[in-house]
């Protein structure tokens, strides 16, 4: 039997900027002869790439061999007498009972990167983490029992967690990031020590990249780190010098920020789009190389300030903004999109603005309440905000008194189709 594991492993590199990989390896029930610290159930070398390619259909990027790309990590696993514990999924094949006592000892593990090719232009292909769709395909090779091959539960994990990261990449709840990181000045040599070098004195240099961006994200993060296996925060790119495991929420983290700079950064661009963003904060962020001092700090304190912005109106407001899509009584009326809001607190407490600003001043007065502080300003702020991105609100924005606004037929189509899914976030 073959049980396949899987984690996130941060490169082991001091520097302010740090990637990493995700790693897959395979544990069996056949007990090998390794001289330690090599774990003694993984399959190795020609083993583990014929697994790979024959029974789960892995191919590696640009044509390269599978047996090329294997490397050597290390894994802080339960061990008893000098030898590893076998995972909870194994050891039901080898009806073993695990000891209730254990150390916790590193193991150097064969692992293969989860790498594809990805088509950035017309003419430019680029190595990827290509995590997300083998794991898809992973799950559907064990679901439905087409090898004699099983998820480990770090494996099954990390595809339930990518999902959810996924279904955030999909809704665009990320945004162009600047990271601000101020150098160390150099060490004084005999030739400088008699002259301050203004160049290394108060030196910084920008980084673009993305982040993600509201509630849902942190959210997500909350709900999937209480079920995080301790398998999947064990993984290191080189021998650890101490038993200490990632923190799982730290890790979880790291993953989804190099995860969405990886996938937007890949993401196939045409030439009008690639001239449409020359000379803006986006291209840099596409090309993610480090912008040198005398180009980045105006940059970056506008975008702080856009960012910042962004941040308050999403922790700060105690409302959500709702629009509702009513079809009309006859075929040939006009469909109606009303403006409907509700407390973060108490969600079903909707009110309709057709219906708040009919109310008398005392029911206004206790909706305003249950709104939060500046309930009025906030929402006229936060309707300019969706009509920047759909333009028809504008309309109705015309009065001191908004309500919604009225859409032809193939208008409420094209919303539903085009638009709906960017205003839910």
């Amino acid at each position: 039997m073959h049980i396949l594991h899987g984690t996130w492993i941060p490169n082991s590199v001091d520097d302010f900027v740090i990637d990493g990989m995700f790693y897959l390896w395979v544990e069996t029930s056949e007990k090998r002869r390794f001289r330690s610290p090599r774990h003694p159930r993984q399959l190795v070398g020609d083993e583990l790439a014929a697994l790979l390619s024959g029974d789960l259909s892995i191919q590696p990027p640009d044509y390269r061999k599978i047996e090329d790309l294997i490397v050597p990590r290390y894994f802080i696993l339960p061990t008893v007498d000098n030898e590893p514990l076998p995972s909870v999924e194994l050891s039901r094949y080898l009806e073993a009972d695990l000891p209730e006592t254990f150390e916790f000892q590193p193991w150097q593990v064969e692992c293969y990167p989860t790498l594809t090719s990805a088509k950035i232009n017309t003419y430019s292909t680029r190595q990827a983490n290509g995590v997300v769709p083998m794991l898809n395909d992973l799950h559907f090779i064990a679901l439905h029992n087409l090898t004699d091959v099983q998820l480990g539960a770090d494996l099954l994990f990390w595809f339930h967690f990518t999902q959810a990261i996924k279904r955030l990449i999909l809704k665009d709840q990320y945004i162009p990031a600047l990271k601000y990181h101020e150098l160390e000045p150099a060490k004084p040599t005999k030739s400088t020590r008699k002259k301050a070098d203004a160049s290394t004195s108060g030196a910084f240099r920008v980084h673009p990249s993305w982040e993600f961006i509201g509630e849902e994200y942190e959210t997500t993060l909350q709900h999937y780190v209480d079920f995080m296996p301790l398998m999947c925060v064990a993984g290191f790119a080189e021998s650890p010098g101490t038993v200490d495991l990632y923190d799982r929420l730290s890790l979880l983290r790291h993953f989804s920020d190099c995860l969405l700079v990886d996938v937007v950064t890949h993401t196939y661009l045409t030439k009008a789009i690639e001239k449409s963003i020359d000379d803006s904060i986006l291209r840099g962020c596409l090309h993610p190389v480090p912008w040198p001092q005398s180009v980045g700090l105006e940059t970056y304190q506008q975008w702080q300030a856009w960012r910042d912005r962004i941040i308050r109106t999403q922790t700060d407001q105690s409302f959500h903004l709702y629009f509702h899509l009513y079809d009309p009584h006859k075929p040939e009326d006009a469909w109606q999109l009303q403006f409907e809001v509700a407390p973060k607190h108490d969600p079903s407490l909707r009110v309709s603005l057709d219906d708040y600003w009919r109310m008398r001043p005392n029911q206004q007065k206790q909706v305003k309440q249950q709104m939060g502080e500046n309930f009025e300003q906030n929402l006229l702020m936060n309707l300019g905000y969706a009509a920047r991105m759909y333009p028809s609100l504008w309309r109705g924005l015309e009065t001191d008194q908004p309500q919604g606004i009225s859409l032809s037929l193939d208008a409420a189509f094209t919303f539903l189709k085009e638009s709906a899914w960017v205003l839910e976030n």
